[in-house]
């Protein structure tokens, strides 16, 4: 609170220093970037783990059949067996596409300097995208042959 009522003088307003104003000051000031660091961590160790678990019920074939999470194409959702061929075939390029995420949280919370942690974030998203893309044509090739044999 000191931080950001400092700042205020500084800056030639001074003003009441709320609580809320001191939470996002103090992640905005932080000198090591560590709070930075965590959020970016944060944010992709999530994604990671939404892109992992659902490659790992793809590949089990539990994932339901539904209109969010998955290979959500209108072949793919024509019918329960051609939703489990396209989200099996889609399971290892999500399984990699979840990998490249957790390696950039993991590098995203460790490693110092914004400019860094940009282009890490920036980078892993890219082949992120990549990588889904690939699963989506995997699974809507896989859908349409269980489609055609169904």
């Amino acid at each position: 609170m000191a931080c950001a009522a400092a700042l205020a003088q500084a800056a030639g307003t001074a003003r009441e220093v709320r609580p809320h104003d001191v939470a996002w000051t103090t992640l905005a000031l932080d000198e090591d970037g560590a709070g930075t660091r965590l959020l970016v961590g944060a944010v992709l160790l999530l994604a990671a783990v939404a892109l992992l678990v659902t490659a790992w019920l793809g590949t089990t074939e539990r994932l339901p059949r539904n209109r969010f999470v998955g290979v959500r194409t209108r072949r793919s959702l024509s019918g329960d067996v051609a939703w489990r061929a396209a989200n099996k075939a889609a399971a290892p390029a999500f399984y990699a596409a979840g990998g490249v995420l957790l390696v950039a949280a993991v590098l995203g919370a460790a490693l110092p300097g914004e400019t860094v942690r940009s282009i890490v974030s920036i980078t892993s998203g890219g082949i992120c995208v990549l990588f889904a893309l690939l699963g989506l044509w995997q699974g809507q090739r896989a859908a349409g042959d269980a489609h055609g044999r169904g």
